[in-house]
């Protein structure tokens, strides 16, 4: 286990990857925070650190949400 964090932090470093971890309440604020931090081209993975259970009904009415934010940034 010790190889592969190592393994990992190498290849972050080599590569130079950063790594943002930003608490957020809510799918507007992820959206916002996104383009804020973000560059034209680059990547964003949305990573949340808990279930969302008891915010949506399902991954349908989550995803739908996100899109609906979104749409204002496009």
């Amino acid at each position: 286990r010790r190889e592969t964090r190592r393994g990992n932090y190498e290849i972050r470093r080599e590569k130079k990857w950063s790594l943002n971890l930003i608490p957020i309440k809510n799918m507007k604020q992820t959206v916002a925070q996104s383009f804020k931090l973000a560059s034209s081209g680059e990547t964003v993975l949305l990573s949340p650190a808990a279930s969302s259970y008891d915010f949506y009904n399902n991954y349908a009415e989550k995803g739908n949400e996100f899109k609906k934010e979104i749409k204002q940034y496009i």
